[in-house]
């Protein structure tokens, strides 16, 4: 799961939702733009992402349909591995009240794909037949629970063998992807298929036109093929390209045979089909409630368990202190900006910079031949040098003992610098505050809604308070008198946004220490977070988090 960190929107553009992330859904797109694989990348730095689900917490003046605390999924271009996204009413779709954020994580990029390109496009019907390749991705386990909607409708995937033991049921004839799938295929059905999808390009391309039955659609969406290791591969790409079926359209026209592509993303966001999609959504959200479909979740997966900072660092060959990586995770949640981005720029191979600037985006046969040979020769000059491996080893020997030196130095600062946000801290809050054990208490000055209040605490270096035993209740009761005075209830740092029932505290723990009021929590899906009640002796209730409350923030005295 993903964790929810808050960000405060200062204003919303007419027609703008904004919506809390909860889930976000990691896509083959997602890959192929952290290696540089499309037309037109966008600027550095930036947030990834492009579908998530969470909770609306703020409307633009006209929108309509939606209110605060519905439960959405949402489109976005860009942006979705963020807090907080803004985006525009037409992206989004409320999510059935028996979908969990992770299965509508899941849902809209593969399902509406799947759709679009199965009944949109190539018309699917009864008695048909689909080759599909990746069966068992996202978009591939789509298409076989769609065909399953479907009567007599026999598909075809191809797939990783590793995967064949888990997708084997949801297709009818699973075949090795590096095997010779066309023989294969014609063995079972002489004729061919109605239906290819390809997501590979290369020379699959031409693989999938040769299975078509007469009046049969190919559809490519997507260039896996492009895509190997762990930045763009310029060979990949040229091999790729070489291998692309040349279409012939006196050829289709005589075969009988059509050809599309489909880019969910550029229909959206470019060439304004939203009210398309949208029709889409219905139909799919439909056979949800019907049982017919239902999104496949792999597994989930933590942001403090996978923090990037750790491959950043095995990127740049660098090892980063635990001080570093704290800093630099505060940062990028902080900044909502993504330095995994940021980075492949700087991870790129010198010979790949090369063809990259050498080679345009349209490329002539002989082009490619001349770009090829002047990443080969720089790869020969960079391995031609033997005798300065060794003079270098000397240099490297006496920077790691430099580096040794360093670390000592940054290790002392860092106590030093810790010791002075102690004293900071004593004079700062708890001089103003009080303090109980190794925490901090200090009051605020005004009203703010939940978000708004954390943010604020977190600004001056803590979190909205959390008291974890009945002592420090006590200590929030003799301390909220003094500093409240005639404040029934205060903010403390606790909801269960998201997931109903379940109370987590602002770092996303479960708190296991809970002091509810008779009849409390009761406010269902409308009243998410807590408030701490003086007229109640320190009991709590759960209150709307957009409500205006007093809080007390709380500081850990390192």
């Amino acid at each position: 799961m993903f964790h929810t960190l808050f960000a405060e929107i200062q204003s919303l553009e007419l027609g703008v939702l904004d919506d809390i992330v909860q889930r976000i859904g990691l896509n083959f797109i997602d890959l192929m733009v952290r290696q540089g694989n499309i037309d037109n990348p966008p600027k550095t730095p930036l947030v990834p992402g492009f579908e998530c689900s969470g909770i609306v917490e703020a409307l633009g003046d006209s929108v309509k349909g939606y209110e605060i605390g519905d439960r959405v999924m949402a489109f976005v271009n860009y942006n979705a591995w963020a807090e907080v996204v803004c985006t525009p009413v037409e992206f989004v779709y409320k999510i059935p009240d028996d979908m969990s954020f992770p299965e509508a994580a899941a849902f809209p990029m593969n399902f509406v794909t799947a759709y679009t390109m199965l009944f949109e496009i190539a018309n699917l019907r009864e008695g048909m037949s689909v080759l599909v390749h990746s069966a068992g991705g996202g978009v591939g386990q789509a298409v076989a629970q769609l065909c399953s909607t479907v009567p007599n409708v026999t598909v075809f995937g191809t797939a990783s063998t590793f995967k064949h033991e888990a997708i084997k049921d949801s297709v009818t004839h699973l075949f090795d992807r590096n095997a010779d799938y066309v023989q294969e295929v014609k063995r079972i059905s002489a004729e061919g298929v109605d239906i290819v999808l390809d997501c590979l390009c290369g020379d699959n391309t031409g693989k999938g036109l040769s299975l078509l039955k007469p009046l049969g659609t190919y559809i490519l969406y997507g260039s896996s093929n492009m895509v190997t290791g762990e930045t763009k591969s310029f060979f990949s790409f040229a091999k790729s390209w070489w291998q692309v079926e040349k279409v012939n359209p006196i050829k289709l026209y005589e075969e009988n045979k059509v050809i599309a592509g489909f880019s969910l993303l550029n229909l959206l966001f470019k060439q304004g089909r939203s009210g398309l999609i949208r029709g889409v959504v219905e139909k799919l959200i439909g056979l949800y409630n019907q049982k017919k479909i239902k999104p496949v979740v792999d597994s989930l997966w933590a942001l403090e368990e996978n923090t990037p900072i750790k491959k950043w660092g095995t990127e740049l060959n660098r090892q980063f202190s635990i001080e570093e990586s704290k800093m630099a995770e505060r940062h990028t949640r902080k900044c909502s900006t993504s330095l995994a981005i940021r980075e492949m720029q700087i991870c790129s191979s010198a010979a790949d910079q090369v063809a990259r600037l050498a080679c345009p985006r349209t490329m002539a046969k002989n082009g490619l031949v001349i770009c090829i040979l002047v990443a080969s020769l720089l790869l020969d000059q960079t391995n031609s040098y033997p005798s300065r491996v060794k003079a270098r080893k000397h240099s490297k020997r006496r920077v790691k003992e430099k580096d040794g030196d360093l670390k000592s130095q940054v290790e002392k600062l860092w106590r030093e610098v810790n010791a002075l946000k102690e004293m900071q801290a004593l004079q700062t809050v708890c001089l103003r505050g009080t303090k109980v054990h190794k925490k901090c208490y200090l009051a605020s000055e005004g009203l703010k809604h939940y978000h708004e209040a954390n943010e604020d605490c977190i600004s001056k270096g803590g979190t909205l308070v959390v008291p974890r035993n009945s002592d420090e209740i006590n200590v929030l009761r003799d301390y909220s008198k003094k500093s409240l005075p005639g404040v029934n209830d205060f903010w403390l740092g606790i909801n269960d946004m998201v997931t109903e029932g379940k109370f987590l505290d602002v770092h996303g723990f479960a708190v296991s220490f809970l002091n509810w009021d008779r009849a409390q929590p009761s406010g269902g899906k409308r009243e998410n977070c807590v408030l701490f009640s003086q007229s109640a002796q320190g009991k709590w209730s759960d209150e709307a988090c957009r409500s205006s409350k007093r809080y007390i923030c709380e500081f850990i005295i390192p």
